[in-house]
């Protein structure tokens, strides 16, 4: 990920005014301080940023980093969210006393599922399936009466070239992968128009080397 740095510029209670540059758009997850507090961009304006930052903020300085991560805040949906208890943005509790004891430290990266936990999984395609957005490729059960539905995301489609067989996987393993035959089409098409213009043609070859 592209990460990129900002200052802070001042601190009031949880809400901190970021400077540094226009990258920031509102929703965007920051690292904030030293030790990587959790905050979220809440108001953008030509002069300042305003996060809002979701941990304890006593300690922070101007001056200090904050970093962009590129992205809104999101946390990871699947098996393990509905057999276990969170904290606010999505931390599960017990790893989180497992580190840091009976309170809630400052400043940790913990992932909201268990990525070593393995799942059983029944794949439901097979190669040479052609699958669009919302189909559904797998199954999981979490509990006796909860089960899991893995879907293609939103823009992605494709034809299948490999399937993993049925088994136990984490969340983190690839489980199906897709071949998008119309962008190679078209990949194909601008190679062709590249060959017949000798010119943009040299130009292409330059960029590889």
């Amino acid at each position: 990920m592209n990460q990129t740095h900002y200052t802070i510029h001042g601190i009031n209670g949880p809400v901190v005014k970021v400077t540094g540059g226009k990258g920031l758009a509102m929703m965007d997850m920051v690292s904030v301080g030293e030790e990587g507090l959790i905050g979220e961009v809440v108001s953008v304006d030509r002069s300042a940023t305003t996060v809002q930052v979701y941990e304890d903020t006593a300690g922070l300085k101007p001056g200090q980093p904050v970093v962009s991560q590129g992205a809104p805040m999101a946390i990871t949906l699947g098996p393990g969210m509905l057999t276990n208890i969170f904290d606010g943005i999505a931390r599960p509790l017990k790893v989180i006393e497992a580190e840091s004891g009976p309170f809630i430290g400052r400043g940790l990266n913990i992932p909201s599922l268990d990525q070593e936990k393995t799942w059983d999984v029944t794949l439901h395609v097979k190669a040479g399936d052609v699958l669009a957005p919302g189909a559904l490729y797998a199954s999981c059960p979490e509990t006796p009466l909860i089960v899991h539905r893995c879907l293609v995301p939103a823009g992605v489609s494709g034809r299948v070239t490999k399937v993993a067989p049925a088994g136990a996987y984490r969340v983190s393993d690839t489980l199906v992968e897709l071949t998008d035959e119309e962008a190679i089409k078209k990949m194909n098409r601008i190679l062709d128009l590249l060959d017949a213009d000798d010119h943009v043609q040299a130009t292409y070859h330059n960029w590889d080397e």
